[in-house]
């Protein structure tokens, strides 16, 4: 996180510099980029116990936090369906705004091939477990319509 959490600050500062005539120091940028780098951590890590203050006050602790921590980072993987069977993972997401969204989908058999994919824009105006319900009866429409065999090939 630390490259992006200091190419975010420079760039910040950078603007602030050019479109607002301020006078920026190298104390002022350090601050930002641990104040900034403390923030992303604890939203990334929430059960890390960590204050923004020791990122300034004992570096030595929180860096021994974060190697105990990375062991315990687990990462899901994706898992294939039995031989024989597919496996159709999907998932939506709404703007700040709450009124306009995506919802997509992938389509894969048992081993790993993407048979099938779809993205739709969404426009909340009558829930988004309707919106779901729309995205997901427009692609089943769409499978029915392929009157094909969705098996494996060529493993």
């Amino acid at each position: 996180m630390l490259p992006f959490a200091i190419i975010w600050s420079m760039w910040r500062f950078r603007n602030e510099v050019v479109l607002n005539n301020k006078v920026i120091d190298l104390i002022q940028i350090c601050f930002v980029i641990k104040s900034r780098l403390g923030w992303w951590i604890k939203a990334k890590l929430p059960s890390l116990l960590l204050s923004i203050d020791e990122f300034f006050t004992d570096p030595a602790l929180v860096e021994k936090r974060l190697l105990n921590a990375a062991v315990l980072v687990t990462y899901s993987v994706w898992q294939p369906p039995p031989v024989r069977r597919l496996k159709f993972n999907v998932d939506g997401a709404l703007g700040v705004g709450g009124n306009v969204g995506g919802i997509g989908g992938v389509l894969r058999n048992e081993c790993g091939q993407h048979l099938l994919t779809f993205s739709i824009r969404v426009f909340i105006d009558g829930g988004k477990r309707f919106q779901e319900c729309r995205g997901l009866d427009s692609f089943s429409v769409f499978v029915s319509d392929t009157h094909e065999w969705l098996g494996c090939k060529n493993c």
